[in-house]
């Protein structure tokens, strides 16, 4: 008994895959703006004045 679909079938999933695999990254969320890193800074420093020493 052969299964001559087995290989094509494979093959085609494979290609599919790959595909889909190469055009992830395009579909991302873009990255915030610097400004939003300095805002994350100064939360940064907030929190740790708000800390009490121990």
């Amino acid at each position: 008994m052969r299964r001559p679909h087995i290989v094509p079938t494979a093959l085609f999933v494979l290609l599919l895959l790959c595909a889909c695999g190469q055009k992830g990254p395009l579909y991302l969320p873009q990255p915030e703006p610097i400004d939003s890193q300095a805002e994350m800074e100064q939360d940064d420093a907030e929190k740790q004045k708000k800390k009490p020493n121990t």
